[in-house]
């Protein structure tokens, strides 16, 4: 039976399961508008917030999109028309 450590290196770390890269690819492949909202709601590029418990719970939620923007190969590019909403209408 793995161990924690080695679960979570599975899962987050730099060995991804190539079963579970297709699951994230799947799921957000030609869903601008859910990759979107994510943002939004993971605070991407959003202002730092006014206290040190608000900038933890933010950080966390930046984490996350940024685990999935790893995932799914996210290009530069690409955050801008997910910032600006083009192709999410």
């Amino acid at each position: 039976m793995a161990m924690l450590p080695e679960i979570l290196a599975t899962l987050w770390g730099k060995k991804q399961s190539k079963a579970l890269v297709m699951e994230y690819r799947v799921a957000f492949q030609g869903k601008p508008l859910l990759l979107r909202d994510l943002a939004m709601r993971c605070d991407i590029g959003a202002a730092a917030p006014a206290t040190a418990i608000e900038a933890i719970k933010q950080t966390a939620r930046q984490e996350v999109f940024a685990h999935i923007a790893r995932i799914i190969e996210l290009k530069p590019e690409d955050f801008i028309s997910i910032a600006d909403g083009r192709d999410t209408e």
